[in-house]
Order: C-alpha cells, then sequence, then structure tokens
C-alpha cells in the first residue's frame, strides 16, 4: 500500500491509543511552533492544560459531524467577503427550500414540453433512476468535502491539482479558475432565466418582440433582480424571491392540473422528426439530470453542517444533509411528475369546452407563472457569486461587491438581449456547464484524490517532525512505542477507509460517469442545432 500524503496538524504525545477513538491536535500548527535550527526532533514539555482536543471516531458514519468538528486550515487566497459568508449558518428548511427550487425551473419547462414526443412509460422510470442517481452524487460531493477537510469547491479542486504545503502560488491560481468557471456558469444561467421571461412574456401579450420593445423590458427586469438580490443564501430579499419561485411553479401546476380535469386541449407543438428508443431515453436521461442540477451543494453542505462547538453531539436526522437530500428528491420527484401528465403535451383532450369557462386566460397565467418562476430564482443565484479580491480602484468590501454584483447584472443583461441563434448557444452552453459542474466533475475529483494523488493520511504529520514526551529520561522508550502504534493506527484506518469507498468507486465509474458524459453529448449536439 502507497505511503498516505500526510495532513496538517500534530498529534498529542499518548503512549498508547484506544481502539475506538483518536485524538489529534491542539490549536497551533506546526508551522507555527518555533523550530531549533539544526534539529528535527522537538521536546514539547508536556501538553498544555488549555490545548484543545479534537475526537475522531473510527466508524465513518457520521461524516458531517466530523468535518465541521475539524479545525479547517485557513486559506490565505479567501477574501473577507467569502469568510463572512460561509460565517453563518442556515436551517434545515431554509436548504430544503433552495434545494427543492433548484428543480423546479428551466429543467421543469424542458421536461413538460419533453412529454409531446416522449411516452411516460419511458420518462417515468428515468426519473427515478436519476434521482438515485442525484443522490449518490450529493454524497460524493459530501464525502470529498469531508476527505480533504474543506467545505468550498475551490479548495477541493485545489487540493486535488496542486499539494497542500506546497505550490501557494499554484494552487491561487487554481482557485481563481475554479472560481471564474462558477461566475461564468451562474450568470449564463442567470441570462438564460431572463431570456426565457422575456420571450414568454413579449410573445404572450405583444406579437411585436423586436428591439424596440424588448430593450425597455429587460432593464426593468434587470433592476427588479438587482432590487432583490442579497449578499448570501440567508438574506430575507434571496429568501423570499425562492419562495415565490417555488409558489409559482407550484400554483402553475394546480392550474395545470385543473385545465387537465376540464379536458382543455393545448395547441399541438410543431412535430419533430422520429427519433428511435435509444434516443429517447437517452434524451430524457439529459433532461431529467440537467433538471436535478444545482449549485447549491457544497455551499448549503457548509453553513449548515457547522455544530456551534466542537464537542457538539451528533445531529439529529432533520438536521443531517443526507436527510435533508433525500427529502429534496422525494418532494422534487412529487412535483415534477405530474408535469407527465398534466403538461402542456400532454393536455390533448377533445372534449367541448363549457360556455362559461374561458381557457385562454388560464392558459396564459400558467405559462407566466411558469416562466416567472425560473426567472425569480436568480436571487438565489447571485448570491453564491463570489467576489474577485481585486480593488484596483480602492473600494470597500462592501462597495466592491456591489460594484461587482453590478457588473454581472450587466453581463446577464447583455446576454438575455442577443440574437435567438446566440440564445441558443448560450443556453445550451448553460445546460452543458450545470451537468459537468454537477456530475462529471465530483467524478473527476473522486479519480484525482483517490487513484493520482496519494491517499491523505490520518493521524501522522505532514512535515516528519517527531514529538515527544518531556521526561527525565528522554522519552525514547515511550516515543518509539507510541510512533509505531500511531503507523499500525494509520494502517488500520486506511484500510478500513478503503473498504468503504468500494461501492463509491462502483458509482462514480459504472453510473455517475457514464451518465454525465452521455448528457453532454446529446447537450452538445442540441447546442449545436443537430437535434
Amino acid at each position: 500500500m502507497s505511503r498516505p500524503q500526510r495532513t496538517p496538524g500534530y498529534r498529542t504525545p499518548h503512549s498508547s491509543i484506544s481502539s475506538s477513538a483518536t485524538f489529534m491536535t491542539p490549536q497551533q500548527s506546526p508551522s507555527r511552533i518555533p523550530s531549533t535550527p539544526g534539529t528535527s526532533r522537538l521536546s514539547i514539555p508536556g501538553t498544555p492544560r488549555t490545548s484543545r482536543l479534537v475526537l475522531l471516531h473510527d466508524d465513518d458514519s457520521n461524516d458531517e459531524a466530523e468535518l465541521s468538528s475539524l479545525p479547517l486550515p485557513e486559506d490565505e487566497d479567501e477574501s473577507e467577503d467569502e469568510q463572512n459568508a460561509q460565517s453563518y449558518t442556515l436551517s434545515s428548511n431554509l436548504v430544503l427550500l433552495y434545494l427543492v427550487s433548484c428543480s423546479t425551473r428551466l429543467g421543469a419547462s424542458m421536461l413538460s414540453d419533453l412529454e409531446s414526443h416522449v411516452s411516460w412509460r419511458i420518462i417515468l422510470p428515468v426519473l427515478l433512476v436519476v434521482a438515485l442517481v442525484t443522490l449518490a452524487t450529493t454524497q460524493v460531493w459530501i464525502r470529498m468535502a469531508h476527505y480533504v477537510r474543506k467545505s468550498s469547491l475551490a479548495d477541493v479542486v485545489a487540493d486535488g491539482i496542486v499539494a497542500r504545503e506546497e505550490h501557494a502560488r499554484q494552487r491561487k491560481v487554481v482557485r481563481s479558475m475554479v472560481k471564474l468557471g462558477g461566475i461564468g456558469t451562474n450568470v449564463l444561467l442567470c441570462s438564460v432565466y431572463m431570456r426565457s421571461f422575456l420571450d414568454t412574456l413579449l410573445q404572450l401579450y405583444s406579437k411585436d418582440v423586436g428591439y424596440a420593445l424588448r430593450v425597455p423590458v429587460t432593464l426593468a427586469l434587470a433592476l427588479t433582480a438587482a432590487a432583490c438580490m442579497g449578499s448570501t443564501l440567508r438574506s430575507k430579499r434571496v429568501i423570499l424571491s425562492t419562495a415565490v419561485s417555488l409558489s409559482c411553479y407550484t400554483m402553475a401546476l394546480l392550474a395545470m392540473s385543473f385545465l387537465r380535469a376540464k379536458g382543455i386541449s393545448w395547441p399541438d407543438p410543431d412535430q419533430t422528426e422520429p427519433r428511435s428508443l435509444k434516443f429517447r431515453i437517452w434524451e430524457s436521461t439529459s433532461i431529467i439530470l440537467f433538471a436535478f442540477t444545482t449549485p447549491f451543494v457544497l455551499p448549503l453542505y457548509a453553513v449548515m453542517a457547522r455544530p456551534s462547538t466542537v464537542h457538539s453531539e451528533r445531529k439529529k436526522v432533520s438536521q443531517s444533509f443526507t436527510a435533508v437530500s433525500i427529502l429534496w428528491l422525494v418532494l422534487s420527484i412529487i412535483l415534477l411528475v405530474p408535469l407527465i401528465f398534466v403538461s402542456p403535451g400532454a393536455l390533448r383532450s377533445t372534449a367541448h369546452l363549457a360556455r362559461e369557462f374561458s381557457p385562454a386566460t388560464v392558459q396564459r397565467t400558467v405559462i407566466f407563472l411558469r416562466s416567472f418562476a425560473v426567472v425569480a430564482a436568480m436571487p438565489s443565484v447571485t448570491s453564491i457569486l463570489p467576489t474577485p479580491n481585486s480593488n484596483a480602484f480602492g473600494f470597500a468590501a462592501r462597495s466592491r461587491r456591489i460594484v461587482w454584483r453590478g457588473f454581472f447584472l450587466a453581463v446577464m443583461t447583455l446576454l438575455a438581449l442577443s440574437s435567438q441563434r446566440a440564445s441558443r448557444v448560450f443556453s445550451g452552453l448553460a445546460m452543458l456547464l450545470s451537468l459537468i459542474g454537477s456530475y462529471v466533475l465530483p467524478c473527476i475529483l473522486h479519480i484525482v484524490h483517490h487513484y493520482v494523488r496519494r491517499p491523505q493520511a490520518i493521524l501522522v504529520p505532514t512535515d516528519g517532525t517527531i514529538y515527544t514526551m518531556y521526561s527525565p529520561n528522554g522519552g525514547s522508550d515511550d516515543e518509539d512505542e507510541s510512533e509505531g502504534l500511531l503507523q499500525r493506527k494509520e494502517d488500520s484506518l486506511q484500510r478500513r477507509r478503503l473498504a468503504r469507498r468500494i461501492v463509491w468507486d462502483v458509482a462514480v465509474w459504472l453510473v455517475i460517469l457514464p451518465l454525465g458524459a452521455a448528457s453532454l453529448g446529446w447537450t452538445g449536439g442540441r447546442m449545436v442545432g443537430r437535434w
């Protein structure tokens, strides 16, 4: 077995180690301890009484609590704005709200149109399978964060590409590239949300959809979105807009069910070229995977999985991110399954309409609510946009955040005003980047961390410095005994970690990565107009 890569921290000099728990590290890191030149062995005269010890359980049943209780190393590249954004917590109800709202946006609209040429007998099994795949992907994200003891996507990626102890400049470049990719993806998504809402609104209430009418409406929408923006996911404006988005989708679903009960028929969609069964399954899988994409897994996990104290008790089931993820997928299935049967593509009843009922008003209301549910989710996406560290004009942190948010909003507005052909490319690119970030990237990180890089050590310090107990006789016997016990304990824990990882290796190699790659192929073909 290869030698593990050692993580920062040093151990307490116990002469024996319990088989059920391992104690690690006081408050300081080894780099802050003054060393004697020319020596590699330090003698610590006893452990200070004020030292704080962290208890690490051998069983991996509560990874979230372990990640939260570990002393995470501070990253010197993090801006003050980023550190403040991670200093708050969210309740499980708010976490569930943000996750469920992700499944009722653009992917839900694409799913409702999918039924026009794909049978529900194909869509329903694919929906259930994709929900399980999404749950597995969420667990891969959580395990990656626990493995590297970081809850930031930029840090997880940087640890996989550049060693944590070396190449600080390369780490900074990698983190900046990851943040830039996240900004680009979310800005594209928001521009697609704006464009979708504008197209629907203008086509419903006006036949003139030229720039003379599109520009002022787009600017008005941008100003409204700016007023609803917040600095974090805890902002009341962001919470309110997300709740409005989910409420609009629910009302649209109820109205569609009402139309279905009345036997109202929708206009038949344009006929598409007949496709094979394999292509329909491929198309359904790609669209449903996109419907379950979310940029909130690690941001929400970071603000939910942080207990108030180091020695906090195990979380309740309702406070577990895994339990919230399961509930998110169950509620999403409940909200998405009716689309298969009451969507515009499914409403083709030939029943005569009642004289006293005007279907056009309800149909327009449904279309408006569905589009507004998409665009109302913009503030939640913009709230997780990182603020670049660049401060060329000398702004304060708050002013710099406002300036950058205004710049991002201006870019979204310009993209939303692009031509029809460019808009199709931007929509496909946003879908492509979302699928990469939600399904392909966690698989690549899992493979890199566990197959390319050396395994992270659990007990042994990184710098090879030997810490001994202070004793009148020098403590060499105790030191050798402690070193041997630590190494045996390290090997045992590494073997147990490898055994627990086998299931996730199978899920990554045989399920998540192939499905993610296949969805990228379909999305790329859609982006270039192949189908």
